[in-house]
């Protein structure tokens, strides 16, 4: 038996957690559609962003992210005149299209920090620009504006664009900014990179060296954390190594209870002081006493020293249902604790797109999704009686992103910085009324596709609900997870890669379904990092898909030649199969059984 079971908490603790959403998001954002018969002449603008919220006074440098989109979008912008000439040409009398942009950066003060660079106009990805940080006053505590100008001009010089980018620069907590020797305090920070989302850590766990960190781990119910005392001092942090660090798990998210007693914050600080120890990192959960703020000063003043302190999480879980959790709290609740922590971000979960989701979510630096599987077939609510179609198990995941990316691309693209997504994968159904009672504990297969769809969706961590987990099956298998979604090299592929969806060709012979309904149960994403390309694939069909002929019928198009490819989790029936018109290998195999999800590396031919 395991340590988490020997801890288990007592009592139907399932049926006493927050109730699930609706597997399948009931509500829409509240997004007014364009006037009809009007279509705006193309503009094009000019955009500047920091690449991270805040930079630290040591920090030698400072980078800026540069793109220049062109759209039909009447807010302001430049009207776009898709010509130009260039004098450097062999031709410079001819009229081209304006494919690139001159782009140089400068100071408020007038000096020059990156001097021209061609840019495209329109292209598919940021540029990166990095320069010195030029301070004129040491930062104090709520840190000093930073105030960059860039300027971009067509190869003729006739057209231009200007804009203004402000970036944040906070004291640095560990290290004297003039000296550089280290300081007394032992404050970690957190930051966003904002070009993939993904986000770096910084500590002494760290040596003091930002590093990139893909959160893979567990909500903790507070029963089991106390139980910690439970144990003598010499065995509390053999407990939670066992049960985490050894596992592969780099993070939990402590959920604090609605009351706080003295006894808790002594198991908090004994928390803490062992997951300093051991590198396990700390979202505080605070869904129970966010509304509070003499309770919420309390508690982040208590913790906000310790390094290995990730992140703060407030509400937990706003629907169109929920109208005990206002809008003005969670706002005002970030604001209380940015009061007291500056340098770490606060997430927000949220368990379908609302009306309001905007506002709800519009303090919060990460947003976090709860995902789960649909209802089995056999349920009461199951709809399909053809025992030859396939269903696909997952996709309420699928219609839950596709509305928040729809959100993203409407309501959010005007804040200044983008919100990453964490996963939440559910370790069992809902037993609502509107379920008729179908609650039900899933399988280790359920979490890990739902974890593996996520990614390829562009998740940026994964936080499974809840430790202890219903049975030993979903820890195994979130167990096999973390150990390879933490490996140093697999969270650099995740993190600082673009990542590429793939696309699929089923052919099985099976007359009950058409190909295209028989492709979209596979999904598949790619990351490309120097020669090497790392491959997520997640069936989500509820019976297997198997092959009737000779040929493999499953097929996954790669970007690239690939060669040596490795299986580093789970089905490993996969082979490499030659090079098509596109440039890239197939990867290709006979069959895909429930649950099936691969994690794949090659290098690059």
């Amino acid at each position: 038996m395991s340590v988490a079971t020997s801890m288990a908490v007592s009592g139907n603790t399932l049926q006493q957690r927050n109730r699930l959403a609706d597997p399948i998001p009931t509500c829409t954002p509240d997004l007014a559609p364009p006037p009809h018969n009007i279509t705006y002449p193309p503009r094009i603008t000019l955009r500047v962003e920091p690449q991270y919220p805040f930079y630290l006074a040591t920090a030698p440098t400072i980078s800026v992210l540069i793109s220049i989109p062109v759209d039909n979008d009447n807010k302001g912008k430049v009207p776009f005149k898709n010509e130009t000439y260039d004098p450097s040409s062999p031709n410079p009398g001819e009229k081209i299209p304006l494919t690139r942009m001159r782009v140089r950066v400068s100071s408020s003060q007038g000096e020059l920090l990156s001097n021209w660079q061609w840019m495209p106009v329109n292209g598919s990805n940021k540029a990166v620009l990095t320069f010195p940080l030029r301070l004129t006053q040491i930062p104090g505590e709520e840190g000093v504006p930073v105030m960059v100008n860039v300027m971009a001009i067509s190869p003729d010089a006739i057209q231009s664009l200007y804009e203004t980018c402000t970036i944040m620069v906070f004291p640095d907590p560990n290290l004297e900014a003039s000296t550089g020797l280290s300081l007394e305090s032992t404050q970690s920070q957190t930051r966003i990179d904002q070009l993939y989302g993904g986000i770096q850590i910084r500590s002494e766990l760290t040596e003091l060296q930002w590093r990139d960190f893909l959160p893979v781990g567990w909500l903790v119910e507070w029963a089991w954390l106390k139980k910690l005392l439970d144990f003598p001092n010499s065995e509390r942090e053999k407990v939670l190594e066992e049960n985490f660090t050894t596992k592969g798990f780099n993070a939990i998210q402590v959920i604090l209870p609605t009351v706080l007693k003295d006894t808790d914050f002594v198991v908090l600080e004994k928390l803490f002081g062992i997951c300093d120890e051991i590198g396990l990192h700390v979202v505080l959960d605070l869904r129970n006493i966010y509304q509070s703020e003499e309770m919420l000063q309390s508690v982040v003043g208590s913790v906000v020293t310790h390094p290995s302190l990730l992140s703060y999480s407030t509400s937990w879980g706003a629907d169109s249902n929920r109208v005990d959790q206002p809008q003005g709290e969670t706002y005002n609740a970030t604001l209380r604790i940015k009061e007291i922590d500056m340098l770490r971000p606060v997430a927000i979960t949220v368990e379908c797109v609302t009306l309001s989701l905007e506002d709800y979510t519009r303090s919060a630096d990460i947003v976090v999704e709860k995902v789960w599987p649909a209802l089995p077939e056999n349920t009461a609510l199951s709809t399909t009686n053809d025992t030859g179609h396939i269903r696909n198990l997952y996709a309420p995941i699928s219609a839950q992103i596709e509305s928040l990316d729809l959100l993203h691309a409407n309501e959010w693209q005007s804040n200044r910085f983008r919100k990453p997504v964490w996963s939440v994968p559910q370790a069992s159904l809902p037993s609502a009324e509107n379920y008729a009672g179908q609650g039900a504990d899933l399988t280790g297969k359920d979490v890990i596709i739902s974890s593996l769809l996520r990614l390829n969706y562009g998740a940026m961590g994964v936080i499974s609900y809840i430790y202890p987990p219903p049975t030993d099956e979903i820890e195994e298998a979130m167990t096999g997870l973390a150990t390879t979604l933490t490996q140093t090299n697999i969270t650099t592929f995740l993190l600082n890669n673009q990542r590429q969806n793939l696309p699929i060709y089923v052919d099985i012979g099976n007359n009950n379904q058409d190909t295209e309904s028989l492709e979209s149960l596979v999904s598949a994403a790619a990351w490309v990092s120097g020669d090497g390309i790392l491959v997520i694939i997640a069936y989500q069909g509820d019976k297997d898909l198997v092959s009737g002929g000779e040929s493999p019928g499953i097929y996954v198009q790669l970007p690239k030649e690939v060669k040596d490819m490795e299986v580093l989790h789970g089905f490993n029936g996969w082979k490499v199969t030659g090079g098509t018109t596109s440039g890239g290998n197939v990867l290709s195999t006979r069959g895909l059984g429930v649950g099936h999800g691969s994690i794949i590396r090659a290098r690059l031919s």
